[in-house]
């Protein structure tokens, strides 16, 4: 899970009403990891937050930099490839939360 660097949002219990983009239900690291191991920690994200689905994992850390949502559920190279479009992805996007090991899917 990502956010925007000097964000109030410092764990993953802060993200209860934020507005987080997701990616599609099916996608291990982009929802389905971050869904089941919250709502086993306490927090029902799919009841507690604003969820935004947003397709590719690069454009939800764009989003992120951009303040369009205040939290993403992305792998953890997400960064280095929204980098390509703006190197700040990098360095104001910075991750607060990493789900266990998710195996290499394709």
């Amino acid at each position: 899970i990502v956010v925007k660097k000097g964000s109030k949002i410092k764990s993953w219990k802060d993200l209860k009403g934020k507005k987080i983009a997701i990616g599609d239900p099916s996608s291990s690291s982009g929802y389905v990891y971050p869904i089941a191991e919250l709502y086993k920690k306490g927090l029902n994200v799919t009841k507690d937050s604003k969820l935004v689905n947003i397709t590719s994992d690069d454009q939800r850390v764009i989003s992120v930099l951009n303040g369009d949502v205040d939290a993403a559920f992305v792998f953890s190279d997400a960064r280095d490839i929204a980098a390509k479009d703006d190197k700040r992805a990098m360095t104001d996007v910075v991750p607060i939360y990493f789900t266990q090991w998710i195996p290499n899917d394709t």
